[in-house]
């Protein structure tokens, strides 16, 4: 009995953090990237229903785009793919996102899945600020 008194406002304050962590992410997320052409809006707006994270990524002049995969991995990570057109209608080419959060600011890392695109630079973070 004593055991289940001490592991039951354990696991309830650790539910509860999860549950503020997942609904901190959701909203409206812009900032900017470089591109070929100069800068670049970035747009990513995310969505939590049901404990499942979702959302749109918009890159400049492109479609917004569904995010797969989505998942707040803990208080301040979350992660998520999306996928852009091949080349001349080429394979589609994945990218994974980890994003760091502080207060109203996220960190976005890029890396393109199965070693394509980079060219050999290492990741570039993008910073994004939630929208009012």
């Amino acid at each position: 009995m004593t055991r289940k008194a001490f592991l039951l406002p354990l696991v309830l304050c650790a539910l509860s953090v999860m549950v503020l962590a997942q609904a901190g992410v959701a909203g409206k997320w812009t900032g900017e990237t470089q591109g070929r052409q100069g800068p670049q809006p970035i747009t990513l707006e995310l969505k939590m229903a049901a404990g499942k994270l979702t959302g749109t990524f918009t890159q400049g002049a492109q479609p917004a785009a569904e995010i797969t995969d989505a998942k707040v991995v803990d208080a301040s990570t979350i992660s998520f793919k999306r996928s852009l057109a091949g080349r001349g209608g080429g394979d589609p080419i994945v990218i994974d996102y980890t994003g760091k959060i502080k207060g109203d600011e996220m960190t976005l890392t890029p890396s393109a899945g199965g070693g394509r695109g980079g060219g050999g630079r290492g990741p570039t973070e993008i910073t994004l600020k939630r929208a009012s």
